[in-house]
Parts: structure tokens; sequence; C-alpha cells
């Protein structure tokens, strides 16, 4: 053993020298994201064997390029070259990036265009090389390569895997290579062993790959033992930056220059980052107040013909003041293998001087993860040496595995952040022959795209102009509307998408033996269509809602038997159990899809929902109405918050249309009544009843439910004294939570301390406390001018009133006065009156009845309302009358 590890150390000892000649061959892939992979991997082996000290022009790489395949004459061919060229003292080294199958004679055969590579090829070819030789079969099933050379003396190879799955040996292989490129080829061999057992031990994998060596016509399977590798010097030749210094021109490193194991190097500063800096420092001095400044960022998308997927995002950062160091040294990134995978591909800091930090791609993707769960998790990536005044680069991709349920794609990407972003690139690739479709929303001015096509992909790329900043507000209409992205679809048409939809929830709405058994029981018990329904309802709101959205049951429902048995389900199970019920009921009810909370662009299919409920067409007994079970807290016929005014994907039997939800009942009120009385001693005193129905109603419950009666008195208690510093709340009543049917009361006494100076009867209205409203509609109109509609309520009309009856201890003299107001989006009316000579009573409305307040409208809606509360801070004097 230790003859064969020295026989190995030696391996590759003479094979740098003026005449060492290399070939890099990148394969037939299957899809884009695989093409870029060996691509990628093929440059960086490039950039590590000229470290090693191979002469660029003896470094022949074949790909495909422009349309034009590698072909197995091309590869025969390059091989003839080397072979003539090069003698007995000179190496060759010749890498494989790509596919292997058995072929119909059973041996392995590299995919190319046309005829394979094969093992017989192979040896062949390199039979006739008198130098020593170092081959890397960086493809899957590739181990029986090894047995067809070993007849060669001259020859070490190494195969990646013999399983069927693409093996992470080749990456690892080439990060070894740029980390030690003085290493021999066995020693590297040894470290990319090292490296996939490591890395299916982190993921908690099954270890899918094993690797294979041969060495003086031994094949060996992985670990190699006995191998040490000697630290390796640094090769400035591999760290200089090659681009001219600009926000855009300076590239990001394809493979950082990390020597080893270790955290990160450091390399002094030189004109391009000093300029990089420089220009940062002029274009942050013009973008306004915030703290950082995206200078440039790249965001790749690739989608498969196999609906695997990729992104690739590159940021690079100008940190303008110390608030932003902590967030943009820190990231948090989903790794979930092998669904998802991500890997960190450089990082590095420029610090103010100009000096680049670099880190270890391996060492941040290694710190921090998570073990595999059944749950995506984060994994958290921290970035050293960042400072106010600096610069952050970090790139990384995210590969997304196939998912076989899944046939149809939708994703959106979003564009911007919350700091400016100077300069952006977009690419997006989808396969030739597979229409995928795109658009950019909120992003009027997009460019048209740079087209271009690659042997697999269409590619289409965007050199977009700057974006502001991403600065969302309270009372926004919802963000999809507003926020720039970049949306993604493989569906042609909502058709197209039903079609889908209905494949997958085939069968899923068919009640079995215990739905039918629960639809039985609620018709015996109930004869009334109406009450059938409310029954149904109540019945399936009970369940616990729990959101179960793994793999394809985040798109498919459970069966409503299943839903039963476990006595929960999300949103799709419970409105597929309530439409299962009320069809055994001999009730219309139909499955809708919304996007709750949020808008559907019913111009461009794809998933955009987050929701499931009900539609119940109109019928004898029963108006037409919309059911969301999921809440537990919306009584029947009343739509849940996020869900009025949307728009629903509606699967009625034969088809499925967009219905706007509507509310059949009312819209969210607020209504208060004040009943106070003046004592002898100049208080006040009686009680206040706030009734409340739609969303008002429902944030109540919520924030109710779960309290301790004292917590409930505790939070009411705050709750009301924000209507008035001046006055005390006690004795509360509360109607019950759990009656969904009644609207939502609560009473409680009031009282004020008496006056420090009585008000004599000549004046009796001086005396009166004041009543303002409680609505936090009035607090969000805070700010003077606005940049985007303002949202009231959801977007659901509101109506609030306030009744007060002031009984006073002297006459008061008060005549009949109302005012009104009206404009494009709402209106009010204040109104007093006197039935008797000591009581005067005042009401007071206001509607909501256009909720989407346009950016040109916002202020005179603004002063509208700030007008109407301050008419309701004081009663008003005879005086003024």
């Amino acid at each position: 053993m230790r003859l064969l590890a020295v026989i190995f150390a030696l391996a590759g000892v003479l094979s740098v020298h003026a005449a060492s000649t290399a070939l890099i061959v990148v394969g037939l892939t299957a899809n884009e994201t695989d093409a870029a992979l060996w691509q990628r991997l093929a440059g960086q082996a490039r950039t590590g064997l000229t470290a090693r000290g191979f002469a660029p022009e003896n470094i022949n790489l074949l790909a495909a390029t422009d349309g034009q395949p590698v072909t197995r004459d091309n590869v025969l061919a390059a091989l003839t070259k080397i072979r003539t060229s090069t003698g007995a003292d000179d190496s060759s080294w010749i890498l494989f990036f790509g596919h292997s199958a058995p072929g119909r004679d059973g041996q392995p055969a590299f995919q190319l265009r046309g005829p394979r590579l094969t093992a017989t090829d192979m040896g062949d070819a390199l039979a006739g090389f008198s130098g020593p030789t170092y081959v890397l079969f960086g493809t899957e099933q590739s181990s029986d390569y090894l047995t067809a050379l070993k007849s060669l003396p001259h020859c070490t190879a190494i195969a990646a895997s013999n399983g069927p799955m693409s093996p992470r040996f080749p990456e690892f292989w080439v990060d070894a290579l740029n980390a030690n490129p003085k290493a021999t080829f066995v020693e590297l061999a040894a470290i990319a062993a090292d490296r996939v057992v490591s890395y299916y031990k982190e993921q908690s994998l099954a270890q899918a790959e094993s690797s294979s060596l041969l060495a003086e016509q031994v094949i060996k399977d992985a670990p190699f033992a006995d191998v040490t590798v000697p630290p390796a010097p640094p090769d400035p030749k591999t760290t200089a930056p090659s681009a001219a210094a600009s926000v855009t021109a300076l590239e990001f490193p394809a493979t950082a220059p990390v020597q080893g194991d270790e955290e990160f190097t450091t390399q002094p500063a030189d004109d391009q980052t000093k300029l990089l800096l420089s220009t940062a420092q002029k274009l942050a001095e013009t973008s306004g107040d915030y703290p950082a400044i995206i200078l440039h960022q790249e965001m790749d998308f690739t989608f498969n013909a196999d609906r695997t997927s990729t992104e690739t995002k590159r940021l690079r950062v100008f940190l303008r003041r110390p608030e932003a160091v902590e967030t943009w040294a820190d990231f948090d990134f989903i790794h979930q293998p092998p669904s998802q995978v991500t890997v960190i591909e450089s990082a590095r800091v420029i610090q103010p001087d100009g000096t680049v930090v670099t880190m270890n791609p391996a060492r941040l993707n290694g710190a921090g993860r998570p073990p595999n769960s059944e749950l995506p998790l984060p994994f958290h990536v921290h970035l050293s040496h960042v400072v106010a005044g600096g610069i952050v680069e970090i790139a990384w991709r995210v590969e997304h595995a196939t998912e076989s349920e899944l046939p149809e794609t939708y994703v959106e990407f979003l564009l911007a952040h919350p700091v400016p972003v100077e300069d952006t690139l977009v690419t997006l690739r989808t396969p030739k022959n597979v229409p995928i479709f795109h658009q950019f929303r909120q992003l009027p001015e997009a460019p048209a795209p740079v087209e271009s096509t690659t042997e697999h992909s269409q590619v289409l790329t965007w050199h977009l102009a700057a974006l502001p900043a991403w600065e969302p507000l309270p009372n926004d209409p919802p963000e999809r509307d507003l926020e720039p992205m970049l949306v993604v679809s493989s569906l042609s048409s909502w058709d197209a998408f039903t079609a889908w939809f209905r494949r997958i929830t085939q069968g899923a709405f068919e009640a079995g033996p215990a739905t039918n058994a629960l639809a039985d029981k609620i018709a015996q018990a109930h004869p009334s269509p109406a009450d059938r329904l409310r029954t149904a309802y109540e019945e399936v709101s009970a369940l616990r809602y729990v959101a179960i959205e793994l793999g394809i049951h985040g798109f498919q429902p459970r069966s409503p038997d299943t839903v039963l048995a476990n006595h929960y389900g999300d949103c799709k199970d419970k409105a597929t159990l309530l439409v299962a019920l009320l069809r055994k009921l001999d009730i219309p009810a139909e499955f809708a899809l919304v996007n709750r909370g949020s808008s559907t662009d019913t111009s461009f299919p794809g998933w955009q929902f987050n929701h499931a409920l009900v539609h119940v067409p109109p019928s004898e007994g029963i108006p037409e109405q919309w059911l969301d079970a999921t809440d537990g807290t919306t009584p029947p016929g009343f739509v849940g918050p996020g869900d009025l005014g949307r728009n629903a994907l509606v699967f009625s039997s034969d088809h499925a249309d967009f219905l706007t939800i509507t509310d059949s009942k009312q819209a969210t009120s607020v209504s208060d009544s004040w009943t106070v009385a003046q004592q002898p001693d100049g208080s006040w005193k009686g009680q206040l009843e706030r009734k409340l129905t739609g969303l008002a109603d429902e944030a109540l419950r919520e924030e109710l439910r779960p309290l301790t009666p004292i917590q409930r008195i505790h939070w009411l208690q705050t709750y009301f004294s924000n209507l008035s510093n001046d006055m005390e709340f006690s004795d509360l009543t509360l109607s019950d939570l759990s009656n969904l049917e009644v609207p939502l009361a609560v009473t409680i006494e009031v009282q004020t301390p008496p006056p420090a100076q009585p008000f004599g009867p000549e004046h009796p209205l001086a005396s009166a406390p004041a009543f303002p409203p409680g609505l936090p509609l009035l607090e969000a109109v805070a700010a003077p001018q606005r940049d985007r509609p303002f949202l009231v309520n959801d977007g659901q009309l509101l109506h609030y009133e306030q009744h007060i009856t002031l009984t006073f201890n002297h006459p008061v003299d008060l005549p009949a006065v109302q005012t009104k107001s009206d404009d494009a989006h709402a209106k009010s009316a204040i109104a007093y009156s006197r039935p008797d000579p000591h009581t005067v009573v005042r009401n007071t409305a206001l509607d909501i009845f256009s909720p989407l307040v346009p950016t040109s409208d916002y202020a005179k809606f603004r002063r509208d309302l700030l007008d109407w509360r301050h008419a309701l801070t004081i009663f008003i004097s005879p005086s003024n009358t």
C-alpha cells in the first residue's frame, strides 16, 4: 500500500512543462441547466490548468458554439492532433464533462451529436499516446471506461460515478484544481472524492455516486487512501481582475481564488477596485438618501424541457452608511436537496481602500446549512470584513429539480430591492421547442430583448434602466400591482390552465362514505336548503385549518373523506369537502381559486392563487354567495378578509370563468352609540355600544379569540381608551365570540372626571366631552402626500356611523344643524337635533364607496376626512349656527 501511495504521489509530477497539452470536451446535454454547468466547469478547468502552468494555446476546448455541436469525429481528430504533436516526455490532460450511457453493446458511450464516443474509441485513441496521459470522465455511468484503458501503462484516469444520477464529483474536482493547482492528478481525485462523501452527509442524503481511479493499471474505488495533499502556494495570476472597472464591466469571479480550506484570501487594492469605489460613491450621491445602492445585478433564469430550472443571481452593492452593513453582510437561502439546491458561487468584499477580501464558497456553502427535513429551511451566510464605504459582491444559483406531478410552470421573479438599482441585466433561457411565455409587469419601459440561441435554448436578454427602490407603505394596493417583476409561464391560455387543474383534481370532489353519511345527517335534521347550507358550512368551518402544501398537495386537494378522517385540512381541502357536501345536499356549489389579499392578472395565465373557497350560484331559497370556511371567524355569506373584490377562477361542471367576489349581505361597518348624562358635579356618565360587521368584526374576533377573559377585558379597555383620553371605561360586556350569525358588539360604561371649573348654564355645550370617531383610517391619512394609490379597508366598502345622545343639567338652546360632504370616493353627513330642552342628539355617518383612491385624488380625499373629523371634536356652538 505504501508503494502504491508513492506511485500515486509521483503521478503527474512530470506533467507540467512547456509541451503539456490539455483537451476539454463538453458533450451533448439534455437541457440548458446542464449545458451551463458543463460550460462553467470547462471554463473553470481551463483557469485551473493555466494556473497549473499549461500554456493557454495548449488548452483546447471543444464545446457547442453558435449552433455547431461537438461530434465524435471532432474529438477523435483533437486526440489525434495531441498524439502526433507530443512525445514521450509530454503529458496530456483530457477532461470530459457531459453525460454517459451504455450503448447497444453494453459499453459506456459519451453523449455527442451523432455517433457516441465509446470506451473502445477512447482505448484506441489513447493507445498511440507515448507520454503520461491523465483522463477525467466527469459523467455518470463512467467506471467501465477505466476497464477499456486498463491495458495502457501510461494512462491515469478517474471516473466520476457508475450510478445513473449526474454526479457532484466533477464540480468538486474542478474546485480542487483551482484551489490546489500544483497538486497531482491523483491528489485532486482524492480531494474530490472526500468532498463527495461530506456533501451527502451534510445533506442527510444517501450517497448516489462513487468514483473510481485507474493508476498503474490498477483500478481502485473511492476513497483513495494514503494520499496527502501538500499546501499549494498562492498564484497571483489567478487573482487579478481582467476587465476594466466600472459598475457593470468588472466581472464577477467565476471561481474564487481561495486556497485549500482557507476561509478567505486578501488581495491589495488596484486601479480597478479604486475606480469602482469612486464611481460607486458618485452614483450614491445622486440616488437619494438610501444607506446602500445596488450598482449592478444580473438575473439569469433557465427553464429546461424536462421542467428543471435554474436561477443564477449576482449582486454588486455599495454600502453607503453603517446601517447598510447588517442588511448586506447577511443572507438567508433556502436549500432542500434534491428538490432545491442552492450553491454560493462567489462572494467578495471590496473595502473602502480598495482591498479585496474573497470568500471561500466551499466554506460559505457548508456553514449553517440545516439537516434535510420535510420543510424547506433557510441557511445563513455571513460575509466577513463588510464595512460602510465598501462593496459587497455575491453570486449564487438555485437549481430546481423536476416535479413530475406538476407539468406546468409559473414563476414570478422580482426585480426591485429596498434600495435603488443602477444597472440590471436579465437573461431568460427557454427550450427551443417548448413554448414558454413571459411578461414584464410594472415595467412599462422594458426594452426589446437581444435574441440569441444555444444548442438547447432560445435566449432573451434585457438591459434594464435604473430601477427605483421598492418601498411598500400601509394602505398600498396589492404588491403584485406595484412591484416590478418578470413573469414566466408555460401556459398559453386560461383554458390550458383549467385543463391542467382538472387533471390533477380529477375525482377530488367525489363524496365518499363518510361525506355521504354527514350529508344524510344534515338533510334529516334540516329540511330547508338555507339551513342545510349553513350547517354544512359550520361543520367544515369547525375543522382545524392546517396548511399542508408539500409537493403535489400544494396544488391538489385531498379527498373529502380524507379531510373528515383527519379532522383538519388547508383551504383547498376544506373547499373540496364543502363542495362535495353541498352537492350531495342538492345545493349547487363550485370550487374557486383566488389570490387572497392580492390580485390576479386575468390576461396572463398561471398559478397566481394562494387560497380556495366555494361559490354558490343563486338557486331556490338561496341567494348567490361565497363561502370561505378557512378562518373559523367568518359567518356564512360574509366574505373573509382579502377576498372581496378579487377575481376568482370558478370551476363549474364543464368550464371555468373569472367572477368578481361580492358580498351578498353588507359591507364593513362600525357603529358607535354613546348615551351619556351630565352629573350634578359636572362630570358625564353613561355607556358606549360598538357594533361591527365585515372586516372590522373579523379582525376584532381574531384579536380576542386566543385571549383569556381577563386579557380580553384589558385589551378592550386599552382599545377604547384610544378613543378619548378624558374618559374612563369600565364594566365591559362582550357578545358571544363563537356566534358568527350575530354581529360582534361591545358595551362599556364610560365616565369623565368633574371639570376643574364648572361651566355655567349660559354655556352648556362647552362642558360636553369630545367624541372622536375611532377609525384607523383617520390615522392612515396622516401623510399629506402620496406617490401611489391609497387602498381603504382592503378594497371593501366601509360604513361608519356615530350616534351621540347627551342629556344636560341645563336647557340647551340649539337649532337643527346639518352638514354634508360628497366627493368621488366618500360622503359624510353630520346632523344635530334637540328632542327636548335638555337633550342634544348628534348623528354622523361616513361612507367610503370607492375604496381605491388614485394618487391624484388622495389630497382632497384626505382633506375631506380630516375636516369631517375636526367637525366631530367639539359640539357646535349656538353662536356659530
